[in-house]
Order: structure tokens, then sequence, then C-alpha cells
């Protein structure tokens, strides 16, 4: 049995800008094989190769979609939902406020490689929906890779209204789970000053400049204690890292050893 040949203009799933002409071989039990790829991500079935690799060259390398095609063959584009990769029809959804929750969510877990370059930008995307679920938003993803954009989001302010102890939870449960190292590179630096602000709560006391250290040591009002590279969820949880023979005072004299003390720091020298 001889196959036959036929074409289609495919666009790379994982290389978004990537559009090639796909050969495909039907022979006549009907069976199929590509040259290449695969047609779920096929743009246009073209009728020869030659108009295959016509559509190619009118292809746009920013949108993954042909310029000059018909609204039937753009209509099939969009219903299979892929085509174009990520490029076009994952970014723009991820924008979209009117893009269902469900959606939003599906599309953050099928993205969550964050070191691919397009699924970041979709990821920023996600985090700067106001559609977006709150799986999403408190997603370790998008605090790490992010946080710009959720702090940009404009329902924050609605979240925060509906419980104001959203964000501070969800520190809580992340200094439980999370290894130090790896959860203190969320909120390190001056530009996450917004950022700690947001899930920490204010500062109510700091002592800086400690002796045989560059650690500072931060009260937040809402509870959280940092001292260098540790989060304790309480000043509880913070006093009993010290030796229990003499808690207090040994934490006393670490406090006291600090050359700038700003804010309620006489409060945390009993």
């Amino acid at each position: 049995m001889k196959a036959t040949p036929s074409y289609a203009v495919c666009a790379d799933s994982e290389v978004w800008h990537s559009v090639y002409v796909d050969v495909i071989w039907t022979w006549p039990n009907g069976d199929r094989k590509h040259g290449m790829g695969s047609r779920d991500w096929m743009v246009h079935e073209c009728a020869d190769y030659d108009e295959a690799l016509a559509v190619a060259d009118m292809t746009s390398l920013e949108t993954g979609l042909p310029r000059n095609v018909s609204l039937d063959v753009k209509r099939q584009a969009g219903s299979v939902g892929k085509v174009g990769g990520v490029a076009k029809s994952d970014l723009a959804r991820a924008k979209d406020p009117k893009t269902p929750a469900p959606e939003l969510l599906q599309m953050a877990v099928d993205h969550q490689n964050t070191l691919l370059q397009m699924n970041l930008k979709i990821l920023k995307a996600l985090a700067k929906n106001p559609s977006s679920p709150l799986d999403v938003l408190l997603s370790f993803a998008v605090v790490q890779d992010a946080s710009a954009e959720l702090l940009a989001n404009p329902v924050l302010p609605l979240l925060l209204m509906e419980d104001p102890a959203i964000f501070r939870n969800w520190a809580l449960a992340a200094i439980e789970k999370y290894d130090a190292g790896r959860l203190i590179l969320l909120f390190s630096g001056d530009n996450k000053a917004e950022l700690r602000r947001l899930f920490f709560g204010e500062i109510d006391a700091q002592f800086t400049e400690l002796p045989f250290t560059t650690a500072d040591i931060t009260f937040y009002e809402d509870g959280i204690v940092q001292d260098g590279y540790h989060l304790f969820p309480t000043m509880a949880a913070y006093q009993a890292e010290f030796d229990p023979s003499d808690q207090v005072a040994i934490m006393r004299r670490r406090l006291s050893s600090a050359t700038v003390k700003t804010g309620n720091w006489k409060r945390y020298l009993p």
C-alpha cells in the first residue's frame, strides 16, 4: 500500500515561535503518520506543500497564527486551543479577566515550569489577573517569580477586605512547610519591602548592626519575627530558639547588643 502525503502548517507548543510544515502520510486503510511534530498543534491543513510553505511564510512569529488566512481557518485554530503554542492563546487568556477561574488554574498547572521564558510570562499574567483563583495567586511560584505582578493585582484590596489575615496565614503556613533558606529568598531585599508588608504586616521594631553578624532582627506587628535568614511565626517560637535554661535573659542580651534600635524596640527587651 502506498501512502499519500498531505501538508499542514503547525506551531510548536514548546518553542512557541516555531512554525513549520508537517508532512502527513495517509495510507489507503486510513492509517496516518506524521513526518515531524504532531497534528494536535495544526494551524492550517493545506492542499499541497507549496501552499503550506506560503502559509508558513505569512505566519507571525509574535502570534503563532497566519496573518492572511480566512476566518474559517482562524476559527479552526482557536478551537484547537493550543494552536500557536503558548504565545498567543494561553498568554492572551492568562491576561484576560473574562477567562474562567478553572481555566486560569489549569493554565498555571500546565505552565508551572517557570524556567521557560514563555511560562514565566504566563505566570506573571496570571498573577496580575484579578480573576485568578487563590490557588494561583497564593502559590509559591507566584510569590517567588511574579511578586511584582501580584502586588499590582487590583483584586488585593477586595481579598484583604474579605479576610484581613489571608496573606499572613499563607506566610505562617509557609514558615511551617518550607525550608528556611528557600523561604527567606522570597522576601529578602529592599525591593521586597512591599511584599513583606503584605504577608508579614508593618514593622513594629527592628534591631540592626549586631556584633559578629550581618543579620538584622525584625519584629512585625502581626507577630512574625525575622532573625537573619530565619522566620518565626510568633515571638514565643523565636524565644524558644534560645537556651531553655534562661531564654529571656539570653534573648535580651542579643537584642541589647544591637547598635541601632528602631520602632517599639523597648517592648522586646523584658
